[in-house]
């Protein structure tokens, strides 16, 4: 009896209690319930104790979130002189911009190359690569190359001119994120969701892409006119 006292002690002392069940094809008899193991999402304020109903809340409401914390794979490129610096970016305090690398944290907006990589993750695109390039007065452009996956002639290829050129190598690949969004991605509504600082210069080359656009079209649609 000693011995049976001190096994139920001990299930008190881990709180381990029984399931109710009898073994067999319908489980173990004891279920391990510890107490006070509570795990906090790392996306959100929810708290959970159990870890399939964790493992759940992750799977259906912060996949994509998942998927932009990991950073994606390697994507096979040959020319990785250009790529932006995988370098893991430090978690973001209270109201910070979300970049590609960041981690887990709350964050009030995605960053330009935060959007444009999950852009090219959902046209299942390999990640953008970016190559900073100096002006004479000592500023930088950007050139950001959009892969193809299948054919390298598909690429598309974005330069952030010389009037746009910004201060530093970091913040001309978030302005040459930018003008790739105008790109390819303009019919979204990114003047919603990009950070205020970078919208007007969205908009700006968004409307000269529309307009070079509509320019193209007349010129051929008068061309098939002679």
């Amino acid at each position: 009896m000693g011995g049976i006292k001190n096994r139920e002690e001990k299930k008190k002392l881990n709180h381990v209690v029984s399931s109710g069940g009898g073994g067999g094809m319908k489980g173990p008899a004891t279920v391990d319930k510890r107490l006070g193991a509570e795990m906090p999402c790392p996306y959100c304020d929810r708290v959970f104790k159990q870890p399939n109903r964790y493992k759940e809340h992750i799977a259906k409401k912060h996949a994509e979130d998942v998927a932009a914390a990991e950073g994606g794979g390697a994507d096979g490129a040959a020319d990785t002189s250009g790529i932006a610096s995988e370098a893991a970016a430090p978690a973001a305090e209270k109201g910070g911009m979300m970049e590609v690398n960041s981690k887990a944290g709350f964050y009030t907006s995605k960053s330009p190359q935060m959007i444009l990589h999950e852009w090219c993750r959902r046209q299942n695109r390999p990640k953008p690569r970016y190559k900073t390039l100096p002006t004479e007065d000592g500023r930088f452009r950007c050139r950001v190359v959009l892969p193809d996956k299948n054919h390298t002639d598909r690429d598309e290829i974005v330069f952030l001119e010389a009037e746009h050129a910004a201060g530093d190598d970091s913040s001309a690949q978030q302005w040459g994120a930018v003008a790739a969004l105008a790109r390819v991605a303009r019919d979204l509504p990114l003047e919603r969701v990009l950070p205020p600082e970078f919208r007007p210069l969205f908009s700006s080359i968004s409307a000269e892409n529309i307009a070079r656009a509509d320019r193209a079209t007349a010129k051929a649609a008068a061309e098939e006119a002679r």
